[in-house]
């Protein structure tokens, strides 16, 4: 067999077994054979090592008349019936044409490699005509598809995988990632390595200039996101999967960027990729079927783009999404999750889900004064939030029904709000929809016959490490389940001008002149009299 037969990459698995007898003669390499019959028997390919979770698909391209030797001076005669679905491939304008001979009379016919058909490159180049030309196949033979012979499929923990019961021959191997690399055909069992490897998925949110997998926002605020595929060689029919949760509302595509090295190009959109949202963005199970629920948005990479990609290439995805109303208030938060369907186009290669999590945050305010040791709740008591101890950026509120206690959201970009907020029968509110950070509680209304605070309430929320903790600063509140307690004292105010009080003081006034007049008069009459 000629050095290409053991040197071929990419795809081609050959297996050639040991055969009882069949010696190979010149007549066997001949245009215009008299007929030749195929070997009979089974053999099985080893792949070693394999991607754990792999399918791996043998697709016999041909059959085997006979073969004989070892290493470079073995020699296989190589057939292909008329009926193949794989005779197309080799005869004609086949694309294969350019790689193997086939001998034009006889069937099953002789196949016989090029000269040219050397090297890797090659090899290469006819793994991928082989598999364009079984897809193109496929999609115009509906019913009678191009299948695989034989399937095996490594397990979460396998390092190798055996496809058995094969008829002999030459096989194109493929597995969800790629296609195999060919390292000997020269017994019954075939091991081949396979030297693809998953490419990666990895989302990231912005929180501030940090890129990580949590952040804080508030309701309205515009969030961002950047997902990076890793590639490997052999990259195709990469097609990147998102879903937001129902408190995230999707924004844009911003750009997709190439980095290869030292060098990044940004993709343009329609013609490098497509992004396809709502009802057009399907999503699969892993077994390839479809689901009723549809992603967010999908982003489909073309052939070209793909081609081009070599291993540790990535490729990087930014767009935006906006907090919305039904945003989770603390608990899990708001996931967004991603994935990347790749290899074969039946939708069963999957990366792993990458998620990122945005956190939404709220706190309660409880306002009570002590009436005998207990805490008696204010109610109608007025208060506003603000980002800046001047009280000159006040946070618009919406006000939310049909909830136990006064509740208030933080307004959206659409939306009239309100910055004054009260409180309830109970002496409190909630306040929800805010992002981490330093606020201040204002009390601007206080009840009749009570002191209004003098001073803000400074009111922190820290962020996801601390579980959205409220901590507060003032010595008239106190944090119970993230309650900011409030207490009130009654106390004595100046009384309207005319009251009593100021009578009282015009009163004691008024005899104060009068003691100090019959003062003075009795002292001018003692003058007067020691004159």
């Amino acid at each position: 067999m000629r050095r290409i037969w053991k040197t071929l990459v990419g795809i081609l698995a050959a297996i050639a077994m040991l055969l009882t007898g069949g010696v190979i003669t010149a007549s066997a390499y001949a245009d215009e054979p008299a007929g030749i019959a195929e070997k009979t028997g089974t053999g099985s390919i080893v792949v070693n090592p394999a991607n754990s979770g792999q399918k791996y698909d043998a697709y016999r391209i041909f059959g085997v008349a006979s073969y004989t030797g070892n290493g470079d001076d073995k020699k296989v005669a190589y057939t292909i019936a008329e009926d193949s679905p794989w005779f197309g491939f080799v005869t004609g304008n086949g694309a294969g044409t350019s790689y193997v001979e086939v001998s034009v009379k006889g069937n099953p016919r002789v196949v016989t490699p090029k000269e040219s058909f050397t090297g890797d490159a090659a090899a290469k180049n006819f793994a991928d005509a082989a598999i364009t030309y079984m897809d193109q196949y496929n999609t115009e033979h509906a019913d009678s598809q191009i299948t695989p012979d034989q399937s095996a499929t490594a397990g979460a923990t396998d390092t190798s995988v055996t496809i058995s019961g094969l008829d002999l021959g030459y096989y194109l191997v493929t597995s969800t990632t790629g296609s195999l690399v060919m390292l000997d055909t020269a017994a019954e069992t075939v091991t081949i390595k396979d030297k693809n490897k998953v490419p990666e998925v990895l989302k990231k949110v912005q929180e501030g200039n940090i890129w990580d997998s949590e952040n804080d926002a508030k309701i309205g605020d515009t969030v961002n996101f950047r997902t990076t595929i890793t590639a490997q060689a052999g990259a195709t029919n990469y097609v990147l999967h998102d879903k937001l949760s129902d408190g995230l509302t999707f924004g844009t595509v911003t750009k997709i960027e190439k980095i290869s090295g030292d060098t990044t190009t940004e993709l343009t959109k329609d013609t490098d990729y497509q992004v396809l949202t709502g009802e057009n963005a399907q999503s699969y199970a892993p077994n390839g079927t479809t689901t009723e629920e549809k992603d967010t948005f999908t982003v489909t990479f073309s052939e070209a783009v793909l081609k081009e990609l070599k291993a540790g290439d990535q490729l990087v995805v930014s767009y935006t999404a906006t907090v919305n109303e039904d945003a989770v208030i603390r608990g899990d938060g708001n996931p967004n999750k991603t994935y990347l369907d790749y290899g074969k186009k039946d939708y069963t290669s999957h990366t792993p889900e990458s998620t990122t999590t945005t956190y939404v945050w709220d706190f309660d305010v409880f306002k009570y004064t002590l009436e005998d040791g207990d805490k008696t709740p204010l109610a109608g008591v007025k208060f506003k939030l603000t980002t800046d101890l001047e009280s000159n950026s006040p946070i618009e509120f919406v006000e939310k029904t049909g909830t136990s206690i006064k509740s208030y959201r933080v307004a959206k970009a659409d939306e009239s709000g309100m910055i004054e907020f009260v409180t309830d029968s109970n002496g409190k509110f909630k306040l929800f929809g805010l992002d981490s950070g330093t606020y201040y509680l204002w009390e601007t209304e206080p009840l009749q016959g009570y002191n209004k605070l003098t001073s803000p309430i400074t009111v922190e929320i820290k962020g996801t490490a601390h579980n959205g903790a409220v901590h507060v600063d003032g010595s008239v509140t106190a944090v119970t389940n993230n309650t900011v307690e409030v207490e009130n004292t009654s106390g004595s105010e100046l009384p309207e001008t005319g009251g009593m009080g100021t009578t009282i003081l015009y009163v004691v006034g008024a005899a104060v002149v009068v003691f100090a007049g019959l003062g003075l008069a009795v002292t001018l009459r003692k003058r007067q009299s020691r004159r």
